[in-house]
């Protein structure tokens, strides 16, 4: 450690330290306002304002440090004040006269500092204003020019202490000088009182002389009494004459004293008018006694104008009048604010903040005579302060809001400052890494990648970008760091994690890999029709390249001219259920040649959820069509070629049962009825495959028309009578008197089947329930086949073609309690028979399933009803599923909407009715 030598002005410089009488003071705001805002400018926690004593530095000022005073030779500023320039100490450790510092090796540790000396007029360096961080950095051009500037505002504040210290002084010895100039006059007018009296005595002693002459005396009593009376007049003179000296003397000196005092109070004038700060003085009523030439440029009004008037009426604003008026009122030393800030009006209407320093001078007895105020116009200054603390206060929201860690970083890799967003997850403690080297705390390969980065950010002067990896909680993650110089030999790192981005991407770029590598055509259009994006499917399909159909109309290159209204109706509707979810068409390709194409159009929107457009996927079915026409064909080849000779066939053993051509044994007559049962069921199961076809192809259409549903329900009971008095089966019927806009005799096919089925597969003596009900939004339950006007349904898990919604509380799967849509048709069902298992409750639906192979020998059928049944109600936009319980019964439901939803009764199942049939 190298100790600091001494100035060599260092007498004259302690004694211009000593005058400004302020080392030990208590701290004053207007100091450590500066220091604060030394603190802030150049981003340190350690700010001070130091003077330098003969054998310590002690502290006027201090942010970020609690001792008040170190010994001098160990004193940063003790260097500091041997220039005029700043000094600046990048890294202590590194410097030689510092390095075995202790208050580098210790608290505070020290690593950098940077003082500006603080120089008065006559050139003596008294102190630094100096700012201290711990780790190593360097300050920018306007930080130093920053710091510089609040030093000279230091300086103006030790010059105000030690221009008020002389002031007082000056007016105490003139209050001296004038109290012995009237001493002296005193003993003055004494002496002549006392040659006054000897002259009166001597008058009177020669006056009785006199008398006594008069009188018969001896002629040498009168000679010594005229002799003594001379002696007596000739000291009175000799006593006045001395006396008029001593007062023409004095009369000398007061002239000169008085030529003196009033040169002492130019130059008082003089320095007062000239010294860089407000001066005002007043007397104890608050009268203006002196008003200095910086009071009267920064308010506008001359003294003379102001002159022994009440400085509260003139200068202060209203709401501080009564509080000083009260200082006033019961004035007395060291009872009043010897520092304090307030406003003043200017003549203009302007109002400016002044700090001020005050000091009392009392009287004789002790009391205040006269108030001295210095003070500085601090207006700027706070205005700059407020602004920078908004400014802070910015950055911080700034800081905050940004989703990155903060980096502040030499070159070498040390760190200056390290700031982490809220959700961003460090290695370490965020307050553990300041001072320390990227080295020291992160991977070698991923340290050496940053240092590379940042020298060459710093000898390119770019911005530098690149991605790295790190593992982090036992994750790698993937980051971005983005380096900017930010000084001479120092960079901001912002990093940022985009693991997420970098899954997103990959997600796009696997979904752009299937979007392009898709046989189907994918394309994203605008809102006016015209095509944004073409993937190689479409390519495929209609044979223009993407570059061929880039801002073309869709409507005109796929020639849809006959739906082009419909399309942009469609495309540009605010209601997503306008977009069609499935429809198939026809389009033309590039060649000419019209293909069919299955069409999804979906609306596409942006994050803010506004659309921005539609996407098409068309897929080419033209052999999918070939081949529906082929089975079409087929299936009218089957139906004419099959039901002729199966028609010739029924006949003839219909002939042969008649007994017309001859009569037939037993055995032979059991063959016959064999042979026409045989015949019916196969006649049946070509009218159901054909009938299926037909539902599942483009020639299926059906024939709505408005019915009561308590007609349809009768209809179904009356076609079924028959087979249930043969079976011994009752039928009861509880409908909802409603209209219903659908066609009848496919719902008629429906409810046949299903009655005929719960007919077929009930014990005899039971009672077959075919119920018709609307549903209401609502959570309470019923049981099927009871009236009441609100049903609660559940949610089962269903087979991907059909959505199963249940009535039955007790089934025993897991259930989920939902809502019907209001204005649905609920039509159920319901047996006592034998019951089906659960896991057969989505196969019966399927082509060809039955419950029990064995059921198409004893019960006949074809294992196609239920699918024809699922067929006909998908097809009205309802759905159909089953519950059982086995050995109770089943239940089948089936849902339709009412596309005329005009009821003839407010009440559910109002009309009930019961049909018996007798066993």
């Amino acid at each position: 450690m190298t100790q600091a030598p001494l100035p060599t002005n260092e007498l004259a410089r302690l004694a211009a330290l000593h005058q400004c009488h302020i080392l030990n003071t208590p701290a004053e705001s207007a100091f450590d306002d500066i220091t604060r805002l030394a603190a802030h400018i150049c981003g340190v926690p350690i700010a001070m304002v130091s003077l330098v004593d003969a054998d310590r530095q002690w502290f006027k000022s201090k942010v970020g440090i609690e001792v008040n005073e170190t010994p001098r030779e160990i004193a940063f500023c003790a260097h500091a004040i041997l220039q005029r320039e700043i000094l600046i100490v990048p890294d202590a450790a590194t410097d030689e006269r510092f390095t075995a510092n202790l208050l580098v090796t210790a608290e505070p540790h020290v690593r950098f500092y940077a003082g500006v000396p603080l120089i008065t007029l006559e050139g003596h360096a008294l102190g630094t204003l100096c700012v201290i961080d711990r780790v190593p950095r360097t300050l920018s051009p306007e930080q130093i020019e920053g710091l510089e500037i609040l030093a000279r505002q230091v300086v103006k504040q030790l010059e105000l202490r030690r221009n008020l210290d002389a002031l007082e002084r000056s007016a105490v010895e003139s209050k001296q000088t004038v109290r012995k100039r009237i001493g002296f006059a005193s003993s003055v007018i004494s002496f002549a009182g006392i040659t006054a009296a000897l002259m009166a005595l001597s008058a009177i002693f020669y006056q009785s002389a006199i008398d006594f002459q008069q009188q018969p005396r001896s002629q040498a009593l009168h000679s010594d009494s005229t002799v003594r009376f001379l002696a007596a007049t000739c000291l009175g003179f000799v006593i006045l004459s001395l006396l008029f000296y001593l007062g023409y003397a004095e009369l000398q000196k007061r002239y000169h004293a008085e030529e003196t005092l009033e040169q002492e109070r130019d130059f008082t004038a003089a320095v007062l008018d000239t010294v860089g700060a407000l001066v005002l003085v007043l007397d104890a009523k608050g009268r203006i006694v002196r008003f200095n030439r910086n009071c009267e440029q920064t308010t506008g009004h001359a003294f003379a104008e102001i002159r022994h008037r009440l400085f509260w009426d003139i200068l202060l604003l209203p709401q501080d009048v009564e509080p000083v008026k009260a200082v006033f009122a019961d004035l007395k030393a060291g009872q009043f604010p010897n520092a304090h800030e307030n406003a003043w009006m200017t003549k203009a209407g302007e109002q400016r903040l002044i700090a001020w320093s005050n000091t009392a001078l009392l009287d004789d007895n002790g009391a205040v005579e006269y108030v001295i105020g210095t003070g500085i116009d601090i207006t700027e200054r706070k205005q700059a302060e407020n602004a920078l603390r908004k400014s802070e206060a910015t950055n911080r929201a700034l800081v905050e809001a940004i989703p990155d860690l903060m980096i502040r970083m030499t070159k070498d890799g040390t760190y200056l400052d390290f700031i982490p967003a809220k959700s961003f997850t460090v290695l370490k403690p965020h307050n553990e890494m300041r001072g320390r080297n990227i080295h020291e705390v992160m991977p070698p390969d991923i340290a050496q990648q940053r240092i590379h980065y940042t020298q060459k950010a710093l000898q390119t002067g770019e911005t530098q970008v690149y991605e790295f990896q790190l593992l982090r909680d036992d994750k790698a993650c993937t980051e971005e760091a983005r380096i900017v110089v930010s000084g001479e030999d120092e960079v901001l790192v912002m990093v940022r994690d985009i693991s997420d981005r970098k899954q997103a991407e990959e997600a796009l770029f696997q979904l752009a890999a299937i979007v392009e590598s898709s046989c189907d055509a994918i394309i994203g259009v605008a809102l006016d029709g015209k095509i944004t994006s073409w993937n190689a499917g479409a390519t495929k399909i209609y044979g223009y390249s993407a570059e061929e159909t880039r801002g073309q109309s869709a409507i005109v290159l796929l020639a849809v001219a006959t739906h082009s209204k419909e399309w942009l109706e469609m495309i540009a509707d605010e209601n997503p259920a306008q977009y069609l979810n499935y429809c198939e068409t026809q389009h033309s390709r590039k060649d000419g040649k019209w293909i069919d194409v299955a069409l999804t159009i979906s609306p596409v929107r942006d994050a803010a959820g506004n659309r921005t457009g539609a996407s098409i996927i068309a897929r080419d079915i033209s052999d999918r069509r070939a081949m529906e026409r082929m089975k079409d064909e087929f299936i009218s080849v089957v139906s004419h070629e099959l039901r002729t000779p199966l028609t010739s066939l029924k006949g003839s053993l219909s002939l042969l049962q008649t007994g017309q051509i001859g009569s037939l044994s037993a055995k032979g007559q059991r063959m016959l009825e064999i042979a026409f049962n045989s015949a019916d069921r196969l006649g049946v199961l070509i009218n159901n495959i054909l009938d299926l076809e037909r539902l599942g192809s483009s020639q299926s259409l059906l024939t709505k028309q408005t019915f009561d549903v308590t007609d349809l329900m009768q209809q179904v009971v009356s076609e079924m009578q028959l087979s249930a008095e043969k079976a011994n089966i009752a039928v009861s019927i509880a409908s909802a008197s409603t209209q219903l806009h659908a066609d009848r005799d496919r719902l008629v096919q429906v409810l046949t089947n299903l009655l005929s089925n719960a007919i077929k597969f009930s014990p005899p003596g039971t009672t077959v329930w075919l119920t018709a009900a609307l549903t209401q939004e609502t959570s309470e339950k019923s049981e099927p086949g009871v009236g009441a006007p609100n049903l609660a349904v559940t949610v089962q898990p269903s087979h991907p073609s059909t959505s199963n919604l249940a009535l039955n509380p007790q089934h025993t799967q897991t259930q989920h309690t939902q809502s019907l849509t209001p204005g649905t048709l609920l039509l159920t069902v319901k047996d006592q028979g034998r019951g089906i298992p659960t896991d057969k409750l989505e196969v019966i639906f399927e082509r060809f399933q039955q419950v029990d192979a064995s059921d198409a020998r004893q019960r006949g059928g074809t294992g196609l009803g239920l699918t024809i049944c699922r067929s006909i109600v998908e097809q009205h936009g309802g759905q159909i599923w089953a519950e059982s319980v086995l050995g109770e019964g089943s239940t089948f439901y089936v849902t339709l909407p009412i596309d005329i939803a005009m009821p003839r009764s407010t009440t559910l199942l109002q009309g009930q009715t019961e049909v018996e049939v007798k066993r």
